[in-house]
């Protein structure tokens, strides 16, 4: 009796570092006969740095039957940028022209982020915008900051943050 040839293929996967270990998965052809199944696992190469691992075999058997062809899949670990907790617009701010103090303080907040590869390791750069009169009024117009996260490999998101400096006083007419 001839054993039935099966190629198995393990489907490839893509996950971020530090997530959840995905189940590792495959398809194969062609069918089995009647209700024979396969036991065992597959496995993966050991790491969890980003980059590329084989999808093994590991105890995937089938029984004495079949003559099972093994493909070896890719298991990707990616490290995607920073993603920032802070809204966008969130530390946004309106300012009286004459109040120093409140332009101060919208000057000094700052974003938070994360990146669930980097464990806090992150670096965040502030590059404050130069002011923008208005047209029609010098004490009035805009800061707009930015600030940039990158991680420990290079990858980097950007935050902005726009202070409207404002004559909020009405204007008083004499008749």
């Amino acid at each position: 009796i001839m054993r039935k040839e099966i190629l198995v293929t393990p489907n490839n996967i893509v996950t971020e570092c530090n997530s959840a270990e995905p189940e590792l998965t495959y398809t194969f052809s062609p069918n089995l006969i009647g209700n024979d199944s396969f036991f065992g696992s597959l496995t993966r190469e050991s790491g969890n740095e980003p980059g590329n691992y084989k999808i093994l075999q590991g105890t995937l058997a089938l029984s004495n039957n079949y003559l099972l062809t093994f493909k070896e899949g890719t298991f990707s670990i990616i490290d995607n940028a920073p993603v920032w907790i802070t809204k966008a617009a969130e530390l946004d701010r309106i300012v009286e022209y004459d109040n120093t103090a409140e332009l101060t303080a919208a000057q000094s907040l700052v974003p938070v982020a994360i990146d669930v590869c980097d464990n806090g390791q992150l670096k965040i750069q502030k590059e404050t915008g130069k002011f923008e009169p208005n047209l029609n009024c010098e004490y009035t117009g805009k800061y707009i900051n930015t600030w940039t996260v990158t991680d420990s490999r290079g990858n980097r998101n950007v935050y902005t943050q726009t202070i409207t400096v404002a004559d909020r006083t009405a204007p008083v007419v004499e008749v």
